[in-house]
């Protein structure tokens, strides 16, 4: 037989499991160590207390400054404002889904290429307007059988006779937004109307699976007041195109038009929509540029630049009714 080891003092890990088990068994009455058990062999590690949440949000100028004012030059021309959109919406629901665009007031600052499907006039129309591509079942089949890799535009516009042969690239160009939909603007009849927008800056959104939206709105190069308007262009459209599930105070449809009808709250500014409009519909409104961390907008001074926005509206209106034509007298109107 193997030699007996002399006893060994118990540690006080040891000891106190043997206590534990002592009060557990028969006739215990109560407990003599607290639970959950702490070994108090070994140093304790206690959590730090975190402060939850982030900072508080701050008016959108003071944003604007605080992202902007550190960049260099350099830095002004390649970085752009990007703006992270969190809803209190579950995109699992189809009557939560937010989708929409909305023609920047002035612009993303960035070159998109665009391919047009169409034939005919229409296709005419197109290489008038000097778009990238123009597109036919060529282009389609490749795209499918590329699965993708042949695809060299930023945007997609087809008119309606083209939605049945793209139908068979729905797989590839739908995860990548860009299968054509007459709520973006992206299939239509108006040919001409639709690039222009796009190379005027229509931004096309929808809610992701992870009930986010996310977009760029401009370059950091551009005026604060510029971005503003930029940014109350996307508030304005994201209200306009508010889920029916999701409660709070109505938005008025006929603020958007054109000549800045007053808001529906009494005595609210002209074109600026009435205060709580985002409670219940928006999380949170970061900004953020190409590499700074993002700062948190006041829902109040959102609501606040939709103002400036829709008087910009009503100028591009008042313009083209007063004769102007061209792209830029088009009215910049949020879809």
């Amino acid at each position: 037989m193997a030699p007996q080891h002399p006893a060994v003092a118990a540690s006080p890990a040891t000891a106190s499991a043997a206590d534990v088990g002592s009060v557990s068994g028969a006739g215990a009455t109560a407990a003599v160590v607290p639970w959950p058990w702490v070994d108090p062999g070994r140093p304790q590690v206690l959590p730090a207390a975190v402060r939850k949440g982030g900072r508080a949000p701050v008016p959108l100028n003071a944003a604007l400054q605080q992202l902007l004012e550190p960049l260099t030059p350099g830095q002004r021309r390649s970085h752009s404002l990007e703006v992270f959109v969190r809803f209190a919406l579950d995109p699992r629901r189809s009557d939560h889904l937010v989708r929409g665009s909305v023609v920047l007031p002035y612009g993303t600052g960035r070159r998109v290429r665009i391919v047009v499907f169409a034939r005919g006039a229409d296709a005419d129309v197109a290489r008038e307007e000097g778009v990238d591509i123009i597109g036919d079942e060529e282009l389609i089949a490749a795209i499918v059988s590329s699965e993708g890799a042949a695809i060299a535009f930023d945007r997609l516009i087809a008119t309606p006779d083209f939605m049945r042969p793209l139908a068979r690239a729905g797989k590839v160009l739908g995860p990548k937004g860009l299968m054509p939909n007459p709520k973006m603007g992206t299939l239509t009849s108006d040919v001409a109307r639709a690039i222009r927008e796009t190379r005027r800056g229509r931004l096309d959104y929808r809610l992701g699976r992870d009930g986010a939206v996310r977009a760029a709105l401009g370059r950091c190069g551009m005026p604060a007041e510029q971005l503003a308007a930029n940014i109350g262009g996307l508030v304005a459209s994201l209200l306009e195109n508010k889920p029916k599930a999701v409660g709070g105070p109505p938005v008025a449809a006929e603020a958007a038009d054109a000549g800045g009808a007053a808001a529906a709250a009494p005595g609210a500014a002209a074109g600026i929509p009435p205060p709580g409009s985002l409670d219940g519909y928006v999380r949170t409104f970061l900004l953020k540029t190409t590499h700074s961390e993002p700062v948190a907008v006041s829902f109040d001074s959102l609501l606040a630049a939709v103002g400036p926005y829709r008087e910009l509206v009503g100028a591009a209106a008042a313009a083209a009714d007063g004769g102007g034509s061209g792209a830029g007298a088009e009215q910049p109107k949020a879809q």
